[in-house]
C-alpha cells in the first residue's frame, strides 16, 4: 500500500446510550462530539469516504453537516447488545464498498489527533500487519488490583503479586477507545498496538469519563 490507497472510515453512532445519554451529540465548544471526530478524520486526508452509521435522525444530520456520509442503520442493529462488527459489515455490504482498508472510528474519540491516524496508518502499511489498534498503558500495575465483595470487603484479585514491586511487573495496556484499522484483503497477519499517552486516551462511557475527556481536550486546544 501507499499513501493514495483506498481507505474508508466508518463511525458507528447510535442515538441511544444508557450510561451517558446522547453522548455522541454532547456539545463541546459549540460542536457535537461526533463533529470533532469527523473533522479530524477528514482533515487527515487519509480517507476516500467517512461514513456515519446511525438509526438516529439527529446524528445523521450532524454527520452530514460536518462532511460525512450518513447511512441509515437498520433498527435491528441499533440496540445496546449489538457489537460493532456486524454494524461495520452492514455498511460495507449494503453500500457495496470496495476499499483496501476499513477504519472503525469511534464517535467519542474526542482526544484523537490527526497524527494518531497517520502514524497508525504507517504501521498498517507494513506487509506483515493486518490490524492496528490504539492502546494506552494502565495507570497502575493491574496485577495488583483489588476485588470488592458485596459486603464491602476487599482482597487482591491475584494475591501471588502481593509482594511484587509495581516497577518489576510487566506493563499492561487497554484499548484507547479511538479506532481499529484493518486491511480488507488477506487472512492472518499481526495485530499491532499503537501506544498513545494516557492523557490522550479516555474511553467515554460515564459522566466522570466525559468530564475528564473534556478537561483534557481543553488542554489540547490551549497547547495547540
Amino acid at each position: 500500500m501507499h499513501k493514495d490507497t483506498s481507505n474508508i472510515a466508518i463511525i458507528p453512532a447510535r442515538g441511544g446510550s444508557k450510561r451517558l445519554p446522547r453522548k455522541n451529540l454532547y456539545p463541546i465548544h459549540g460542536k457535537p462530539m461526533i463533529g470533532w471526530v469527523i473533522e479530524k478524520a477528514i482533515s487527515s486526508g487519509l480517507f476516500r469516504q467517512v461514513i456515519v452509521s446511525s438509526e438516529d435522525h439527529e446524528v445523521l444530520e450532524a454527520a452530514r453537516s460536518f462532511g460525512a456520509e450518513p447511512y441509515q442503520r437498520p433498527e435491528h442493529l441499533a440496540d445496546d447488545m449489538t457489537h460493532v462488527g456486524p454494524v461495520v459489515d452492514d455498511v460495507v455490504e449494503s453500500l457495496k464498498l470496495r476499499a483496501d482498508t476499513v477504519c472503525l472510528l469511534f464517535a467519542t474519540a474526542l482526544l484523537m489527533r490527526t497524527h494518531h491516524l497517520k502514524q497508525a496508518f504507517a504501521l498498517l502499511c507494513k506487509p506483515e500487519v493486518k490490524t492496528v489498534v490504539p492502546i494506552t498503558e494502565f495507570d497502575s500495575a493491574i496485577q495488583r488490583a483489588y476485588e470488592m465483595h458485596q459486603d464491602g470487603s476487599i482482597q487482591m484479585a491475584t494475591p501471588e503479586f502481593f509482594q511484587s514491586r509495581s516497577q518489576d511487573l510487566p506493563k499492561r495496556f487497554r484499548d484507547a477507545g479511538m479506532f481499529s484499522w484493518s486491511k480488507t484483503l488477506g487472512h492472518g497477519g499481526k495485530v499491532l498496538g499503537y501506544v498513545v499517552p494516557r492523557t490522550e486516551a479516555v474511553d467515554i462511557d460515564t459522566p466522570d469519563d466525559l468530564s475528564l475527556a473534556e478537561a483534557l481536550f481543553n488542554l489540547q486546544r490551549r497547547d495547540s
